[in-house]
């Protein structure tokens, strides 16, 4: 529902300021993440290759070209760029196939202390754990180890299924949500319109227009549901661009259609120009 996006963005905007990244995927492995990093870097090139953007999944597009050592100018430069942040220890994708358990993920993460990084874990539920209340021990053991090492520590969580027939997901929605609720100091809960909108809801919600449409299909919403110590409540209206996994802010997106607008109107006056031109001739 935009969970794993959502950080992925964040990681690739964190670690472009030079501050040292940490991912732990249990979900996805090593190098599906580090081509979604890719996927998302070449989505600011916006390369004019009709094949990539033609390619209705954008991700198996670059592991083929991973597999098959083709050679593309745009892509290399988009794997170049992530290398440079892998290189110089801005950013570091985990092997997560050698976290055995909860316990050697702590001891991961304490190795890491003298770094003062920006850690994050896809997600909760698929910690390996031996414990019975599986969630509630790790949830603990993460918050004790973010305090030990006073860093940031964000932990991607799943919800229950049952909550998408809800619309808007809240706190109770969470799987374990007691334990996870006591221990963040801070939830944001992810609500993508067109998968989490119940159809009663988006009925209700506007006339349909083409635009109206579009704003479903790409609206990503992040709303603060538990904030130690602030105000809940408040939500930031994004963008989402699907075949990239890119989030924007809208304000992000209107400056780049502002952009395209401007561009279209100067070819345009440019052509009108041209064909005055020849008129006259």
């Amino acid at each position: 529902h935009g969970k794993t996006s959502f950080m992925l963005n964040s990681i690739l905007a964190i670690a472009r300021t030079g501050r040292k990244v940490f991912f732990y995927s249990f979900e996805e492995p090593d190098i599906k993440i580090y081509t979604k990093l890719v996927n998302l870097y070449l989505y600011e090139l916006n390369p004019k290759n009709e094949e990539y953007q033609t390619s209705s999944n954008k991700i198996e597009f670059l592991q083929k070209y991973i597999r098959e050592r083709q050679h593309c100018e745009f892509i290399n430069e988009g794997f170049v760029f992530i290398d440079k942040l892998i290189e110089n220890g801005f950013l570091e994708i985990a092997d997560t196939t050698k976290t055995l358990n909860d316990d050697s993920l702590i001891e991961s993460i304490r190795s890491l202390a003298d770094l003062n990084p920006v850690v994050f874990i896809d997600y909760l539920q698929k910690i390996p754990s031996e414990s019975e209340k599986k969630s509630a021990t790790v949830s603990n053991k993460l918050q004790a180890i973010a305090k030990e090492l006073n860093i940031a520590l964000i932990v991607g969580c799943q919800y229950n299924r049952a909550g998408t027939t809800q619309g808007r997901p809240k706190l109770h929605n969470l799987k374990d949500a007691s334990e996870i609720e006591q221990d963040a100091n801070l939830v944001l809960m992810v609500f993508r319109m067109k998968v989490d909108m119940t159809d009663e809801e988006w009925d209700n919600h506007k006339l349909k227009t083409d635009e109206d449409q579009l704003e479903k299909d790409s609206s990503l919403q992040i709303e603060v549901q538990k904030n130690r110590d602030g105000e809940t409540g408040n939500i930031s209206y994004m963008n989402f661009i699907g075949e990239h996994r890119k989030v924007l802010f809208k304000k992000e997106v209107e400056k780049e259609q502002a952009i395209e607008r401007q561009k279209r109107n100067e070819a345009e006056f440019s052509q009108m120009l041209a064909e005055e031109e020849d008129r006259l001739n």
